[in-house]
Formats: C-alpha cells, structure tokens, sequence
C-alpha cells in the first residue's frame, strides 16, 4: 500500500479509502489511531491528566443522582453557559452544580430529569439565606 518508511505506527488508511477509485485518484487521508499515552500524564507531573469532558455530562450525572428514578436527563447548553462568566474557565464539578442550582429548580417528571428556571424572585430569596 505505501513505499518507504511509515513513522507513524498510529496512522492507517481506512478501508473505504484504499482504493484510487474512491479517493478521485488523489492519494487517500491517514487516519490518526487514538493514541492511549496522549493523556497520561507525565512522569514528573504528580497530577494526573485530565480527560475531555462536557459540562451537560456533569449537571446530567448530578441530576440523575439526584432523581434516581430519572431514565433520562436533559441539559441544554444554554443552562449552563448562563451560570458563567464570559472568559472564565468552566470550574469544578460540584461548582457547576452549585451555580445552576442558584438559577434553575432541578425537576422530575415522566421519568425525565431536567432543569426548569427559576423565577427572579425565587433566585433572590435563596441568596438571602
């Protein structure tokens, strides 16, 4: 399939690829194989790396733990991009929480674990406590 020396030990041709025919004659695109030490951390760093994440998977864990009869929950970005500043970096999960639930009433109904805003005059009350 190629001549030559290949340094690359993680890159591959996808099958589909292969052939002249289906690439318009131009030569096919490696693909890039997951690389399992591209996250771990290093050996002088006591931390370990971190791995991707979203903030919906945080408020979606946290909602199902707290509706444990939930099949489901349900996050729209907009939920939590509404508890953050512009710029700053997304902080600790029981941060994240802590902000939504200061703007939004987490909720169960028909087996669907989600988010309902608050109203202003609810949010105000709770920060007087």
């Amino acid at each position: 399939m190629t001549s030559g020396s290949d340094t690359s030990k993680n890159t591959r041709i996808p099958p589909a690829t292969e052939s002249s025919e289906n690439t318009g004659g131009r030569a096919p695109l490696p693909v890039q194989e997951p690389n399992p030490t591209a996250i771990s951390s290093d050996n002088n760093d006591p931390a370990p790396a971190k791995a991707p994440f979203h903030p919906s998977d945080i408020i979606n864990a946290s909602l199902l733990d707290e509706f444990p009869d939930a099949g489901v929950a349900l996050t729209h970005d907009d939920d939590w991009m509404s508890v953050l500043n512009k710029g700053d970096p997304i902080p600790p999960a029981n941060e994240l929480y802590s902000r939504v639930k200061t703007a939004y009433n987490p909720v169960c109904d028909s087996g669907v674990a989600q988010l309902k805003p608050k109203e202003s005059g609810e949010q105000s009350r709770e920060g007087e406590n």
